[in-house]
């Protein structure tokens, strides 16, 4: 059941991200990706301030 619940929170947490890149909140450091889940970097918006 462990296993299940970090299942759960780890998939809201990756589309948690998807929508903060798509409400342009945050974006690749690069701007070369939309969200993918591997070793890449983001940052937000508003640190660029």
């Amino acid at each position: 059941m462990g296993q299940q619940c970090s299942y759960i929170n780890y998939r809201t947490a990756a589309a948690s991200r998807q929508i903060l890149i798509e409400q342009g909140i945050m974006h690749h450091v690069n701007d070369e990706h939309s969200f993918k889940d591997t070793y890449l970097s983001y940052r937000f918006f508003a640190d660029e301030i």
